[in-house]
């Protein structure tokens, strides 16, 4: 296996991969940070950018793609969510 383990289960792995910030999807959370709206409107955001690029409903949205969707430049958005706290 790689640097990352299955051992403790898929939560454990996310829990590791939020915290390298080394994700490419973004969440529901993430957009409800960002843009500090309701978790409705960030599933209505996910729903409209997944339509936008063609996805279907079970495809996650990049973070790119995300960003691309609303004129974001993608550095401002990581460096909002990833921020060091």
């Amino acid at each position: 296996m790689g640097p990352f383990s299955y051992q403790f289960g898929d939560y454990a792995f996310i829990l590791t991969l939020m915290i390298l910030n080394n994700r490419i999807a973004i969440y529901a959370q993430d957009i409800m940070i960002f843009t500090g709206r309701s978790r409705s409107y960030a599933y209505k955001v996910l729903k409209q950018v997944r339509e936008n690029f063609g996805k279907s409903k079970h495809h996650m949205v990049t973070i790119q793609e995300f960003a691309d969707f609303h004129g974001i430049p993608v550095c401002e958005l990581e460096n909002s969510l990833f921020k060091k706290r």
